[in-house]
């Protein structure tokens, strides 16, 4: 597997970003250092212990199991975040519309 294939997509914070190869396990940067980024799962605060890392020579390799069955994998985390953020930037705007339009609107996948 190569770098390529890693798949960055944004999170509900601007500038964040999680991490995955369409396995259905999500990442976040826990840090970086020398060309490596070290990975967490994106349910850790709920438990999860997956751990993973990327270099520009392997890519990303899983390197801790997922503790929780009942949150990984997930394959519709990508398109959550982006109902979520699309979601929140509507609600953000001076747009007038009820939530659940707005809802109606934007879950389209």
């Amino acid at each position: 597997m190569n770098f390529q294939q890693v798949a960055r997509e944004e999170t509900t914070k601007p500038g964040c970003y999680f991490y995955h190869i369409n396995d259905g396990l999500h990442y976040n940067i826990s840090s970086q250092r020398e060309g490596t980024r070290y990975l967490k799962c994106v349910f850790y605060e709920r438990g999860c212990r997956g751990r993973a890392i990327i270099d520009a020579v392997d890519g990303l390799v899983h390197t801790s199991d997922h503790t929780r069955n009942d949150l990984c994998p997930d394959a519709h985390y990508p398109n959550e975040m982006a109902l979520r953020r699309a979601i929140l930037q509507r609600c953000s705007s001076l747009e007038h519309a009820s939530f659940i339009q707005i809802l109606t609107q934007e879950s389209h996948w």
